[in-house]
């Protein structure tokens, strides 16, 4: 038991996991301000991009029972921001990347 345990702990540590409350972090915003109002009325979990709802399998039993509120996707990705300089010009980006 405590080798699977430890087994878990260093996949877990070994992952960027993120999730968000309120916004939708598997589609790009473009996507999301191409979506019907009726679409961004439903629950967040069942509108979510499913190829990174990296949670969906845990979340199954919330899911058949409705139970909305208690569903957050989490997403397996990384993010970075960072502040650079070209020809005399500032400017910041950030680098966003989902697995699937």
């Amino acid at each position: 038991e405590k080798s699977y345990l430890s087994l878990l702990i260093d996949f877990i540590d070994s992952c960027n996991f993120y999730f968000s409350y309120k916004y939708d972090i598997t589609h790009t915003a473009q996507t999301i301000s191409q979506m019907s109002s009726e679409t961004l009325s439903q629950p967040l979990w069942s509108r979510v991009d499913q190829r990174f709802f990296w949670n969906h399998h845990l979340q199954s039993h919330f899911i058949e029972n409705q139970l909305h509120e208690y569903i957050i996707p989490v997403v397996d990705g990384f993010i970075k921001a960072s502040a650079l300089t070209t020809h005399d010009s500032p400017w910041k980006y950030i680098f966003i990347s989902r697995r699937g």
